[in-house]
């Protein structure tokens, strides 16, 4: 809701100013202004966790889930969409299931 507010309110001032052409460069800044500290605690944060992860035993296992998911996708395309949107859901469960090392 606030940011509909904020958009509606950059929009009226843009007016006010006599130059309404700018109201989309006016919120592509807001909205840029507002993503800027995410993507910087993102990478922070990003750094951070790298320090404790094991890239070994990821490695070894990721290219080979990837290859099932790839391959039982392809031979599910032709059996219908319901086949294939459940062994997507299962894909991305065993997928999470090894990052989260369970």
């Amino acid at each position: 809701m606030q940011v509909f507010a904020l958009g509606i309110l950059v929009v009226q001032i843009a007016e006010r100013d006599g130059v309404p052409q700018l109201a989309p460069l006016y919120l592509g800044l807001t909205g840029l202004a507002r993503a800027i500290p995410g993507l910087a605690f993102t990478c922070v944060a990003l750094a951070h966790a790298l320090t404790f992860f094991d890239f070994t035993y990821y490695y070894l296992k990721l290219p080979f889930l990837v290859v099932f998911a790839a391959s039982g996708l392809a031979s599910l395309r032709e059996r219908g969409p319901l086949l294939a949107a459940l062994f997507a859901g299962l894909a991305v469960a065993g997928s999470a299931a090894l990052l989260l090392g369970l």
